[in-house]
């Protein structure tokens, strides 16, 4: 099965392009994170696949700008985990510390619904990889990222975002526009991130 409208974007790494798949999927199967987790291992092998708490992702620049610094920083020498799927969850989650980024992006122990971010060489495998997952777990969530003042709040209170600084660069004061304008934030403060080394 292949999700159709899951987000797939090229990376540009320092050797080569890499494939990014996010999908926000509903956990209709009840699964625990143990299960969940369990689930990654038994796919074909992709260079990252990681789920992460929606709870405080602001959209798909946060994600893609996670992902492009943790390759950066893994192909750079300066990672600071082991394995790219942790590396994601620490530029994601703006932290340096695997344990605070795992408090704030890891998945519940019976979640609701989770993201997946998945990184490999070749689109076909991603949307396949994805496929499966969706298969097995859940329906994708519809939108992805779904806006409420109380989420820009709550997202904003975390990366320290202020309304003056969204406002600043948001063209009108609407909810989406204060959500594009919050996720451009974020994706700069995850950017941040490798310079806290």
């Amino acid at each position: 099965m292949v999700c159709l409208d899951m987000l797939l974007e090229r990376l540009q790494s320092k050797t080569n392009s890499v494939w990014i798949g996010i999908e926000h999927i509903v956990n209709e199967s009840e699964l625990s994170r143990s299960d969940l987790l369990g689930l990654l291992n038994q796919q074909p092998k992709m260079m990252a696949a990681q789920f992460l708490n929606h709870q405080f992702i602001a959209g798909s620049d946060h994600l893609l700008s996670a992902a492009q610094n943790a390759l950066n920083a893994w192909e750079g020498g300066y990672a600071v985990s082991r394995s790219l799927s942790v590396e994601i969850i620490l530029f994601a989650s703006g932290q340096r510390q695997i344990s605070r980024a795992l408090d704030t992006l890891g998945i519940e122990k019976l979640p609701e619904n989770m993201l997946i971010v998945v990184v490999g060489i070749k689109k076909p495998d991603i949307e396949q990889y994805i496929g499966n997952l969706v298969a097995t777990i859940g329906e994708p969530q519809e939108p992805m990222f779904r806006i409420s003042d109380r989420r820009i709040q709550q997202i904003s209170d975390y990366f320290d975002v202020s309304r003056r600084e969204i406002l600043a660069i948001s063209e009108t004061e609407s909810i989406e526009d204060r959500w594009k304008a919050l996720s451009k934030c974020v994706a700069s403060r995850v950017s941040m991130v490798a310079f806290d080394l």
